[in-house]
């Protein structure tokens, strides 16, 4: 998780934007320069769910990770989580169509759930890491699109419940692609293929040693990144541009508190 040091700050910033649970989806927000807030309401059973100790007297604050970003053309994906000290509370999407000035979220929080990279091989297909959990990791999954983005389907590793967290993935085309996970309380390594864009995968290797991940071609880079900035308290998101970057959007870490 990405710490600043700068808790303070970000909570005196916490206000406005509109609100969402887990199992929800924020409205759209919109770029005018400073950063905007994808809020966070905490309730009762968000804090049972997550195993937290938080009261009106002493608030557990929430904060917004964003763990992945990448761009087809004029669309932008960033992919996340709401997370307190200690523990996870639900996953996030944002995804712009204009290069970054209005957002939305296409599809609804998922809870105790990561959401991590972001990798696009052409302007139509895509796909999105996740897994649940807090103390271990377990059912990994992808979202999938194959519209650009238009609509997502979950795409899970297994039929059955898994304690594995995705250690890395390449997709190569539409349809084949690499997938490496840590497995159980040990993190036994397994690496899977799919020929079939995700829906199914197929073990290749497995190992209680470092398993090597197949080589390839590097991504082409898509002239985005995402950055924390410590004297915002927020997540840049920044086009390469004349040289250097140049801030297209930028969200609060701080996203509330969790108080029932």
């Amino acid at each position: 998780m990405v710490w600043l040091g700068i808790c303070a700050f970000m909570l005196a910033q916490a206000d406005g934007g509109g609100k969402a649970s887990a199992g929800q989806k924020a409205a759209a927000v919109e770029y005018t320069g400073a950063p905007m807030r994808v809020a966070f309401e905490c309730r009762s059973e968000d804090v049972e769910a997550a195993g937290l100790d938080c009261s009106k007297d002493a608030p557990c604050p929430v904060y917004l990770e964003l763990n992945g970003l990448e761009a087809a053309g004029a669309k932008i994906f960033a992919a996340g989580d709401f997370h307190t000290e200690n523990a996870t509370l639900a996953s996030v999407m944002l995804q712009s169509m204009d290069g970054g000035r209005t957002w939305v979220e296409p599809v609804d929080r998922m809870p105790l759930t990561i959401l991590d990279r972001v990798q696009f091989v052409d302007m139509a297909h895509g796909w999105v890491a996740g897994w649940s959990g807090n103390a271990l990791p377990r059912d990994p999954f992808f979202l999938g699109t194959s519209d650009g983005g238009k609509s997502w389907t979950k795409l899970p590793v297994f039929e059955d419940e898994q304690e594995a967290a995705i250690d890395q993935f390449r997709f190569d085309s539409a349809d084949k692609g690499y997938l490496l996970l840590k497995m159980g309380d040990g993190m036994r390594h397994r690496l899977f293929e799919t020929r079939t864009g995700g829906s199914s995968w197929e073990l290749i290797r497995e190992s209680d040693q470092t398993v090597p991940f197949p080589k390839g071609g590097a991504p082409e880079s898509s002239g985005w990144r995402l950055r924390a900035d410590g004297a915002t308290g927020a997540y840049a998101v920044e086009r390469a541009e004349g040289g250097g970057w140049t801030a297209a959007a930028q969200f609060q870490i701080a996203a509330g508190v969790c108080a029932p």
